[in-house]
């Protein structure tokens, strides 16, 4: 085809396509319309290369007024569908709570200044939002936090690692003081180890009550999160022969001034060894005489008007403490006493 020929209807496909595109202009002009309210959710997250706590952790549902084309809002609904934006957040020394503006400036730098759309409001307008260093910290787990108060060892435990790392907020990780980490067997796993054997076992590691107060609502990771713990549970009862367990009397003061009570053999300690068991630590302090086992003879004022001559003895123990052997019949004499002859005047 020869150029004089083409030239014109070159021109009139360019004179088409501009008309094309004015007109598609003026449909997305006519088109602008506000929208209100539109839910988002936004989330605030470190500059890149910092460590940092940023609380509220979860997403923030804000609700935005825009203005903009049928085919921008089309836009706007599917990033909001690909999650929450992200707004950058840096620390501020010495001033870790924040009021983040929501401003528009703001949020046209992020993804939503993509999309060409104007912003009239966002609500709330602002954001509280707590934002600190996170720091590193070795602690110590406390020994005496492996088994309860009541559970006694034999030895020492073992602990290892002595210590873990929890990723702190650099106002806690500066104010410690002398606090310690827990590895504590659980009650149900405790019951059913033996006695007298070493234990190895995987404890979690834990965080004590006063510190979990201080973290409300802050997950700080503990590394690592379990630790290797040695134990020898002492044996919980224990049993003692008692060779030398003393008698004493108990009878109404008033008739013992009228009776003579008379032990067998003049006997004032059990002949018989008494067989006793209770608690190791009570049973030690009886084998040292800290504390004390007593049989007593309790006489009432029938029994010494009848003049019974046997009575089965009662045992005071410390709490704890059974007397496993049968308990003994002790024989005695009962002897009215003499009344002395009155006075002739």
């Amino acid at each position: 085809m020869s150029e004089p020929k083409l030239r014109p209807k070159l021109e009139t496909y360019l004179i088409v396509t501009i008309i094309t595109v004015l007109i598609w202009f003026y449909a997305e002009s006519e088109n602008v319309k506000p929208y209100s309210p539109f839910p988002l959710n936004v989330q605030f997250v470190a500059t890149a290369g910092q460590d940092l706590l940023i609380a509220p952790a979860r997403p923030q549902q804000v609700w935005l007024t825009v203005r903009c084309a049928t085919s921008q809002y089309a836009a706007l609904e599917q990033l909001a569908e690909g999650g929450p934006i992200e707004l950058v957040v840096s620390e501020i020394p010495d001033n870790p709570e924040q009021i983040v503006v929501l401003s528009k400036k703001r949020l046209d730098e992020t993804r939503l200044g993509e999309l060409g759309l104007t912003i009239v409001d966002v609500q709330p307008p602002t954001i509280n939002v707590r934002v600190e260093r996170l720091e590193p910290v070795v602690i110590p787990i406390a020994p005496d936090s492996i088994v309860p108060d009541d559970i006694q060892l034999a030895t020492p435990p073992t602990i290892d690692p002595p210590t873990a790392t929890m990723v702190l907020p650099a106002s806690v990780a500066g104010d410690l003081g002398d606090v310690a980490l827990e590895a504590r067997i659980d009650a149900n796993r405790l019951a059913r180890l033996d006695e007298n054997v070493p234990h190895e076992l995987t404890v979690p590691i834990g965080v004590p009550q006063r510190l979990r107060e201080r973290l409300r609502g802050i997950n700080a990771p503990i590394t690592p999160s379990t630790a290797r713990v040695t134990i020898t549970i002492r044996k919980q009862t224990d049993q003692y022969q008692h060779n030398s367990v003393p008698i004493l009397l108990l009878a109404p003061w008033a008739e013992l001034q009228r009776f003579d009570v008379t032990l067998k053999d003049n006997a004032r300690v059990l002949r018989e060894a008494v067989e006793l068991s209770g608690p190791s630590d009570v049973i030690e302090q009886i084998k040292r005489g800290e504390l004390k086992v007593i049989a007593e003879l309790r006489l009432t004022a029938d029994d010494l008007e009848s003049s019974i001559t046997s009575k089965p003895l009662r045992f005071n123990v410390p709490t704890g403490v059974r007397v496993e052997s049968a308990i003994p019949r002790l024989s005695f004499t009962i002897s009215p006493r003499s009344t002395a002859p009155a006075a002739t005047p």
